[in-house]
């Protein structure tokens, strides 16, 4: 045991001297959460409602699908010649589909994997969740024909401010009603796509208010344009905190999807943070078909915690477990490398990133293994708040 121990603190100290990037400053979003000592209680905005909150920190859910590994891909602009960083083409589009198709995958949506994780149905052998944000005209008249091409459901999170009697930029009142005869689900993004996060000039009372409007009228305008339930959400910018969490659980959602890096675990994976896939214009085919077949790292001791606001940062850790050989390590904060340093611990490798200059806001964390095994990732998300 021992030598195994200290191979894998030679692998770790390697691969930092090998792979690890410089240092960088990291400026973050400029809204930010207050800390724990002054963060509301779900119970004030849970008294409201006739869902009891699921507490400070929902639970994995515990299901006889526990241990199916479910990719979450989320699409955001679908264009003819794409024109910024979150747009692909249909042509490209179409090959990822293709891909999915050769590989066995079967299209599911937020209700189903909501009615799987809950007992009431069973997943396929091979899930995907494909999802679309924002709900844009385009994603219909681009996508929609693709994904019934090749056998695919998909779910589109909109947020009804956008949405009127006719389709412009974004959907109409009656395109979400045919998508939804048409099979595919419609799910909240709230109303006027607002960060779900407390900025700091605003009152709790304001915020709790804010929020409750935000997720219970969204949820009942959807539900009926479309007349099909409502059981999840995607954070706006991805932006997210433990009461924001416990919020969506209050009030009678059943999943909350972010944008944090990673592979999501039936029965491991918590109910309000299901990682998803981000599709930039940048991802090539081959890029993309190794986050969709990458496996979940096991990441524990993550400071700051997941879903956590802090009053100061300048460094990001965890523990993954030991690298195998010929595994390479890499460490991503907001999507930017960052310079790691890894050592031998007991509970596995412990990884550390400091010397951070984190502003107020929301930040990601990304720790990413390679090796002639495959690609795992996981990621998660955290708040500063800082007076500065």
């Amino acid at each position: 045991m021992k030598k195994s121990l200290a191979g894998t603190a030679l692998l770790a100290l390697c691969i930092v001297l090998s792979s690890c990037a410089p240092a960088a400053s990291y400026t973050g979003v400029t809204t930010a959460t207050v800390p724990a000592s002054q963060t509301p209680q779900p119970a004030q905005i849970a008294s409201q409602s006739a869902t009891p909150s699921t507490g400070p920190s929902p639970a994995p859910t515990q299901t006889a699908e526990q241990g199916i590994r479910i990719p979450v891909i989320v699409y955001h602009h679908i264009l003819p010649v794409p024109s910024n960083y979150i747009a692909i083409s249909p042509a490209r589009f179409e090959q990822q589909l293709k891909f999915l198709k050769s590989e066995g995958y079967t299209g599911i949506t937020a209700r189903q994997l909501s009615d799987a994780l809950s007992g009431q149905t069973q997943l396929p052998k091979r899930p995907v969740l494909l999802t679309f944000d924002d709900g844009r005209e385009r994603q219909i008249r681009y996508a929609v024909p693709l994904l019934r091409q090749y056998g695919f459901t998909a779910t589109f999170f909109v947020y009804p401010s956008a949405i009127h009697d006719r389709a412009g930029t974004f959907m109409s009142r009656s395109d979400l009603k045919r998508l939804a005869e048409m099979g595919f689900d419609v799910e909240s993004h709230t109303v006027t796509h607002a960060s779900m996060l407390k900025s700091r000039n605003e009152t709790l009372t304001h915020y709790e208010r804010r929020l409750r409007t935000e997720l219970e009228q969204s949820k009942q305008t959807i539900e009926r344009l479309t007349g099909e339930p409502v059981v999840a959400l995607a954070y706006p910018f991805g932006y997210y905190d433990s009461f924001s969490a416990d919020a969506l659980a209050a009030l009678g959602y059943k999943l909350g999807f972010t944008v944090d890096d990673g592979m999501n675990v039936a029965g491991t994976t918590p109910p309000f943070f299901w990682h998803r896939i981000t599709i930039f214009r940048k991802t090539s085919l081959r890029d993309w078909e190794t986050l969709v077949d990458a496996g979940s790292l096991s990441v524990t001791n993550q400071s700051p915690a997941p879903a956590q606001a802090v009053t100061s940062a300048s460094e990001v850790s965890c523990v993954i477990p030991p690298l195998g050989p010929g595994e390479r390590l890499s460490v991503s904060i907001d999507e930017k490398p960052a310079a790691c340093h890894a050592v031998a611990s007991p509970g596995g490798v412990t990884v550390r990133v400091a010397g951070i200059r984190f502003s107020g806001g929301f930040h990601l964390a990304t720790v990413r293994v390679d090796g002639p095994s495959g690609t795992r990732i996981a990621g998660w998300g955290f708040t500063n708040f800082t007076t500065r």
